[in-house]
């Protein structure tokens, strides 16, 4: 994928459990660097289900002044689809969410990583770090649109 600054990243989710306890539900991640780490570009955007045990979404992306920026979504149902819409947008980073479920929202301060080309991709991918997991979940129509 070719990444730009400002850009919408949409896909549909479907929790069909939670993952354990104390662990993040690796859902997708791009990623400059192909790891996840707390440096400008290794989330752009990286999203997990979150480790409270819950089907809360936890976004993130990262800027020049710190590489884990985001906000955390309400809980979305277990074995219902779910549109997901993340827009890094002038400096804010925005989470809407279908059916009427409460996304979220935070201010970016700092620069956001430079446009780039081929990013990685990872579905569900825990890069070998402690405290991920593969959320339990299907995730379908997969969308990256630059925004200028």
């Amino acid at each position: 994928v070719d990444a730009s600054q400002q850009y919408q990243l949409s896909f549909e989710v479907l929790f069909t459990g939670i993952v354990t306890f104390g662990y993040w539900g690796s859902i997708i991640q791009l990623t400059a660097s192909n790891r996840d780490g707390l440096q400008n570009g290794d989330r752009i955007p990286g999203i997990w289900q979150h480790m409270d045990g819950t089907t809360k979404l936890y976004v993130r992306t990262g800027t020049s002044f710190h590489g884990d920026l985001g906000c955390t979504t309400s809980e979305l149902p277990l074995n219902q689809w779910i549109s997901v819409f993340v827009t890094v947008s002038n400096g804010n980073l925005d989470v809407t969410l279908s059916n009427n479920i409460k996304g979220c929202s935070t201010a970016l301060p700092g620069t956001l990583f430079p446009s780039t080309k081929n990013v990685g991709v990872f579905i569900g991918d825990t890069f070998g770090v402690r405290g991920y997991a593969p959320a339990k979940m299907k995730i379908r129509n997969v969308f990256y649109l630059t925004r200028h």
